[in-house]
């Protein structure tokens, strides 16, 4: 599986696993579905026509996006009166 501008491109002989552009509101479903873990990763893979290896490109991207979001220099400690 090869990633080719925004389509996913299977060259794989045999597969199953057809190009498709994804949103990024799709990719971000599948990849909460995993992080609520009521379903496997290969069984939402599976139900999805992707492969593991893209699930894990997308939850990684999620995950390192949130980390960009939360700036430890930004935070200050609450002075009130």
């Amino acid at each position: 599986m090869k990633k080719n501008g925004l389509f996913y491109v299977s060259h794989e002989e045999g597969s199953d696993m057809k190009s498709r552009k994804w949103t990024s509101e799709e990719e971000f479903a599948v990849v909460m579905q995993g992080l609520k873990g009521e379903k496997s990763v290969s069984e939402i893979c599976r139900e999805n026509g992707l492969s593991q290896a893209i699930y894990y490109k997308w939850h990684d991207a999620f995950v390192e996006g949130g980390n960009k979001s939360y700036d430890h220099e930004v935070l200050r400690p609450c002075v009130g009166g």
